[in-house]
């Protein structure tokens, strides 16, 4: 028997002497790893953690580092789990950083992960670390998926920077990490038996090497998913060896959870700490991660510490009013202590000024109806409810007296975005007004999208009041250029700008898919600046939304995004109703804050209100309790309380981030004859062609009065601008930085439009 071949196929080694040396290598390298925590680097003795800020908002981090100082040998005997819920823009990044860096032993230094959802919100967080912290290119990794998203961040940040664009040749990278993956990192493993192993895998020293890695959770999602090929080793070693932040884990798909579920247990098992960050953590879902966490602590014990001794470990809470922490050696004990936490947290939050107030907007359109009906009402009310709310909630340009707001239309899905994004430019704007239209989602090519997010985020920068908005050349222009005495800026967009995004706004209008989705947008507006003087309420929520408009009550409607049905294995949880006003208690509508969401009612009703289905739900999938008829198959204790984890079924069943619409990737091209392209990514060989099913529209359509597209509407011309900045040939650019994500049909070939401000959207 022989277990390979040679390059040209002929039998090369015995399949005994292939199994000897196999068992001979990974003895050296089992050896190694209860010490591999003594060979990665640490980061010790560093200013910008021990720091002591003196702003006022950001003094609670002072007190959070102390206790997580206090508590640092019960860290190490029996482990640690923490919550940080402070309130958005008191500067919980930075605070984690600190946490984790005062339970670490000050001679030995502090090594952790900070994971997060999305791509950009990444490279923000390691932008913030190296500016604020003073961070150097030795002491910190940031992961990205795709070295193109990393190119345009730093192009964006650094103009007149050519960057360095060269291959990787022919680096064995595909056993360890995912071929789209990059490392931004100028550290070194030392050397021994493991750096020789990953001599190859340079970019997976690097992610090992790291004391601090800063990346899209996707990349230590490996660790638990992969059940073949080696994409698993990178991730499972950066975890045994590093503590791990989980950034708005919350914001996660229900589908999703059980994963992240393996991988909180599976943190535990290597011995290392957990610490969850947001504001509107749903204490079912704290408790699910803390039960799986427990369980892979326990197992630890057994094995690499002291395994008559109870696992006890500590626990700890940290917001802006202040921080505990406790002995919970059991789900009982840490409930209770939760519990308490969060009512003291609610109790302080009731005591601050109100900054946003709601109330619902009536949507007179008959349900089921078809959509060529739907959209020109939709929009007339959308336009309207703008109007008024500019009217209480504008800023005033100090130059030419004219009135400007920036306010946010949250849609869920980018086919009714872009049908609503013409019924607005049809009908123009309100009388002595003008209305600027930026369209923001997902299915914009690379380069487009992020130039929307870069004016999004220069525009939107308000904490230092409205001054500096006034300044901005875009604004500045509108403002000379028109003469309406009233100006809307309006952002049009998906979910995507609900998280992620430190942008400020002045009001907003919302079609609503779940409680979570209302205070995550709620948080763009005035998110930087005080209450706002007049009073008046500064969101309208949407009485429906477009889903229920086109199904009725016969079908789910708070869906694909939101908790209505969508969970794996379960039964749908279809509400009594679909109006608003049946969905949301006056007090919930009172005050938009995280308060339904962190807090459960004392008898949820999960048909008949918003925030009781989410927690309902997650009660039912964290193995919490059973409630009503909501039944799941996957749920998420099977993992660490039977021994399915020895198969591959539960990935199976339940994967991360599932693309079950199957997208695949394209790119947008310029031919020989100047002519947009769409070409398709293969597996193997060249892209090929498939630009008859792209439909090209003119940027220039006729609007209706006092209403146009902002930002870019040329592609080609932000292409070219892009190559010439880089130093690119244009094709290679497109190749690179055109790349847009489509979806598939088993049935028929989906024919798609493209608009440049507009974005991609299906033909029908």
């Amino acid at each position: 028997l022989y277990a390979n071949t040679d390059a040209n196929g002929q039998l090369k080694q015995r399949l005994d002497e292939h199994l000897l040396g196999v068992e001979a290598h990974a003895s050296r390298l089992l050896w190694q790893l209860p010490r591999l925590n003594r060979q990665v680097s640490r980061i010790a003795r560093h200013k910008g953690f021990t720091r002591r800020t003196l702003i006022h908002r950001f003094t609670w981090q002072n007190k959070a580092y102390d206790l997580a100082a206090s508590i640092r040998q019960r860290a190490r005997e029996y482990g640690f789990f923490g919550i940080n819920m402070a309130s958005t823009g008191m500067g919980k990044t930075f605070a984690n950083g600190r946490i984790l860096y005062a339970l670490a032993e000050p001679k030995q230094g502090a090594r952790f992960n900070i994971a997060l959802g999305l791509r950009t919100l990444t490279l923000q967080t390691g932008d913030a670390y190296r500016d604020h912290l003073g961070l150097g290119p030795e002491d910190m990794a940031v992961l990205v998926g795709g070295r193109a998203i990393r190119e345009l961040h730093a192009q964006q940040r650094q103009p007149d920077k050519v960057p360095q664009t060269a291959d990787r040749g022919s680096e064995s990278l595909e056993n360890l990490l995912d071929d789209n993956s990059f490392v931004h990192y100028e550290g070194s493993l030392e050397d021994g038996p493991l750096a020789q192993w990953l001599k190859k895998s340079p970019d997976a020293q690097k992610l090992l090497a790291a004391p601090i890695l800063i990346s899209t959770i996707d990349h230590l999602m490996p660790a638990t998913e992969s059940t073949r090929g080696g994409h698993q080793i990178a991730p499972m070693l950066r975890l045994l060896t590093s503590d791990l932040v989980l950034d708005e884990a919350d914001d996660f798909d229900l589908n999703d959870l059980p994963a992240l579920t393996r991988l909180v247990h599976w943190v535990g098992m290597l011995g290392s700490n957990v610490l969850l960050s947001s504001a509107t953590l749903p204490p079912a879902l704290v408790q699910g991660l803390y039960d799986a966490w427990r369980a892979g602590r326990s197992v630890f014990q057994q094995n690499r510490g002291e395994p008559g001794r109870t696992v006890n470990p500590v626990c700890a809470w940290f917001d802006e009013f202040g921080c505990t922490a406790e002995d919970c050696p059991d789900t009982e004990t840490f409930s209770a202590h939760h519990h308490s936490f969060v009512e003291k947290r609610l109790h302080k939050l009731a005591g601050e000024q109100e900054k946003r107030r709601a109330w619902i907007q009536p949507v007179a359109i008959p349900a089921p109806s078809p959509r060529e009906e739907i959209y020109p009402t939709w929009a007339g009310i959308l336009r309207d409810t703008a109007a008024k709310l500019h009217k209480n909630h504008h800023v005033s340009d100090p130059t030419t007296r004219k009135r400007l707001s920036c306010g946010l239309i949250r849609m869920a899905h980018i086919r009714d975005i872009i049908a609503t994004a013409r019924e607005l430019l049809r009908l123009g704007a309100c009388t002595n007004q003008r209305i600027h239209l930026c369209v923001y989602h997902s299915r914009h090519p690379l380069l487009m999208r992020a130039a929307i997010e870069e004016r999004l985020d220069r525009l939107l920068k308000r904490e230092e009041g409205d001054a500096r908005l006034f300044q901005q050349p875009e604004i500045r222009a509108m403002l000379d250029r028109h003469d309406e005495p009233d100006q809307l800026f309006i952002t049009l967009a998906s979910p995507v700008a609900e998280v992620g995004r430190d942008h400020d706004y002045d009001w907003a209008i919302v079609e609503p898919s779940s409680i979570r989705s209302l205070i995550q947008l709620a948080g763009r507006v005035r998110r930087h600046r005080d209450p706002p003087a007049s009073g008046e309420p500064n969101i309208a929520l949407m009485q429906t939304n477009i889903a229920h408009l086109r199904k009725g009550m016969s079908q789910p409607a708070f869906c694909r995004p939101g908790f209505e049905t969508g969970l794996s294995g379960s039964d749908a949880a279809l509400l009594n109703s679909h109006d608003l006003n049946d969905l949301i208690t006056d007090e919930q509508l009172a005050r938009i804050d995280a308060s339904p969401r962190i807090l459960e009612r004392a008898s949820l009703q999960p048909r008949d209100n918003l925030a009781d289905l989410e927690h309902a739900q997650l009660r039912v999938l964290m193995g919490i309790e059973k409630i009503d008829d909501l039944t799941n198959k996957t749920q998420v204790t099977r993992w660490y309380r039977t021994r399915a984890h020895l198969s591959g079924e539960l990935q199976r069943m339940a994967p991360f981030r599932d693309d079950q619409l199957k997208h695949t990737r394209y790119y947008l091209g310029v031919n020989d004859d100047h002519e947009l392209t769409l070409m398709r990514f293969e597996k193997y060989g060249p892209a090929t062609d498939h630009s008859g099913r792209l439909l090209l529209e003119a940027a220039d359509t006729d609007p209706g009065p006092a209403i146009e597209l902002f930002g870019q509407t040329d592609y080609q011309a932000a292409l070219e601008g892009l190559a010439d900045r880089m130093d690119m040939d244009s094709a290679e650019c497109a190749r690179k930085f055109g790349v847009i994500e489509l979806r598939e049909s088993r049935d028929q070939e989906i024919q798609w439009r493209y608009h440049p401000a507009l974005g991609f959207h299906e033909e029908h």
